[in-house]
This record gives C-alpha cells, structure tokens and sequence, in this order.
C-alpha cells in the first residue's frame, strides 16, 4: 500500500465541557442521549457522520433509538462534541452518581504524578539538611 492510499484517523477531539445533572436526567434514552450530545456540541447531523465515521442513516435511526450505537461511535461523538452526556445518561441510568466519579490516570499524568511526588520528597528531605546546616552554625 502506497503511503497516499493510508487512510488516516482524522479524529477531532474538543475539551471536555461539563454537563448539568438536570440536563441528563430527563433523557428517556441513549439515542436521545446521542443526539443531545451532539447538539450540545453545536454538531450538525452531517458533522457527525463526517466526524464519527458514521452513516448518516444509521445516525438517524440511533437518535430515533432503532438502532444502538457502538462503542467507537460513542467515543469518537463525545471526543467531537466535547461533552459526554451518552456516558453520564448511561451512568445515571444505572443508579450511579456521575459526578462522584473519577477518570483514571493515564500512563504520562501517572508518570507526571510520581514525579512530582518524588521532587516533594527530595525538597523535604533537601529542608532538613539545611536546618541541620544551620543548626550546626549556630552551636559551632
């Protein structure tokens, strides 16, 4: 395969706004869900399909809820919209309370994390043999 037949993953991924409780809880289901969040985002029926990958038929009938959306569907609208109402509808759907939820650690801020802890460390410990220092001053 030549490099000008490479199709490549042209995935937009706008910041992540947050969404109002009330909002979710009246949705009745995951394609209303769908269909909120991309309206939210300011998307267009035609810029979700171009920015999801997506049918426009099959688009359609997920908002109407005749047809469920996959999960790299899902993933790939809330990256484009900006906002995860599908994810929060599902979660509050389940009984649970999205905003007590956390993300997880990828591996850079875990790495970022840990060495931040480290330089704490190193500071804390470096406080001490300066107190000793200075200790060691003022009875020498």
């Amino acid at each position: 395969m030549s490099p000008e037949t490479i199709p490549l993953p042209l995935r937009s991924r706008r910041a992540i706004r947050p969404i109002q409780m009330a909002d979710i809880v009246g949705l009745r289901s995951l394609g209303q869900a769908c269909a909120k969040c991309a309206e939210w985002g300011g998307l267009s029926d035609k810029a979700v399909a171009l920015e999801t990958g997506i049918d426009p038929g099959v688009w359609s009938r997920i908002k109407s809820g005749t047809a469920h959306p996959a999960d790299d569907f899902l993933d790939a609208l809330q990256d484009a919209a900006g906002n995860e109402a599908p994810l929060h509808y599902l979660v509050h759907r389940r009984g649970y309370d999205p905003v007590s939820l956390r993300k997880l650690e990828s591996e850079i801020e875990r790495e970022l994390r840990q060495a931040r802890e480290e330089l704490a460390r190193v500071q804390a410990e470096r406080e001490v043999e300066r107190r000793f220092v200075r200790d060691l001053r003022l009875v020498g």
